[in-house]
């Protein structure tokens, strides 16, 4: 579902010039074809490793960007040389 709805344009179904406005009323007046459960368990058995390992590299991508933020203003005031960097980044991750 998420997939779904996260590709649909909603532009053309908006109301209001100033503030667009989406409401449960043209939600309701869209047709939605479903697909039988039999098709949604194959799609989640190709799926789940995906997802998995698409929130696994947001973990790892947040961590890194947290340790970039930390060490970079060090290293370029001085504070810190490259080879401490290292060992405290080998640490964090």
């Amino acid at each position: 579902m998420f997939l779904f709805l996260n590709r649909l344009d909603f532009t053309p179904l908006n109301s209001g010039s100033t503030q667009p406005l989406l409401t449960q009323g043209t939600l309701k007046k869209q047709d939605l074809v479903y697909p039988d459960r039999s098709l949604l368990e194959a799609f989640s058995r190709v799926t789940r490793d995906l997802f998995e390992k698409i929130e696994k590299n947001n973990h790892e991508s947040n961590a890194l960007a947290a340790i970039r933020d930390l060490l970079l203003p060090k290293l370029m005031t001085g504070e810190i040389r490259v080879r401490e960097a290292e060992k405290i980044a080998g640490e964090a991750i």
